[in-house]
């Protein structure tokens, strides 16, 4: 049963399975370099508003009534802005080895995205925290044996 569900969209099986595959990742091909959420303002995005159906919104309840009533334009422009610039500055300017993102939408429908990645520059931060991590240990027993 758990094995079907983990196809069904957003269960817990499928959030799992998710979560494995994420986890692998960091396995196979080292840590993520930096973890990012993106969201924007729907209601004042002028780009957004010029998509949706019917003249364009002259106050702020007729763009959130744009908003409301058309979900799927705002999460598709959103998914493509996006899209677009984790393509044009993570993969192209910050020479990104791999990255993971996943939509998620805030209880008013908003969406957003959380996300990890790893840069080619990456300076090694695990190795780095563990030898400052270690370093203090090992000051901290000197202090207590002085």
């Amino acid at each position: 049963m758990s094995a079907y569900c983990a196809n069904i969209t957003g269960s817990d099986s499928y959030w799992y399975k998710r979560r494995s595959e994420l986890e692998a990742t960091f396995e196979q091909m080292k840590p993520a370099t930096a973890f990012f959420t993106f969201s924007y303002p729907d209601n004042h995005w002028d780009d957004l508003h010029a998509l949706m159906p019917g003249p364009n919104p002259k106050n702020d309840a007729d763009k959130r009534k744009n908003v409301i009533n058309n979900p799927h334009l705002v999460d598709w422009f959103f998914g493509h802005k996006l899209n677009e610039f984790l393509h044009t500055v993570f993969d192209n300017i910050l020479e990104c080895e791999w990255r993971w993102h996943r939509f998620e939408w805030q209880s008013r429908s908003t969406i957003h995205a959380h996300g990890a990645a790893r840069f080619k520059n990456d300076p090694n931060l695990i190795e780095l925290t563990t030898k400052v991590y270690a370093g203090r240990l090992a000051l901290k027993k000197i202090n207590e044996e002085a």
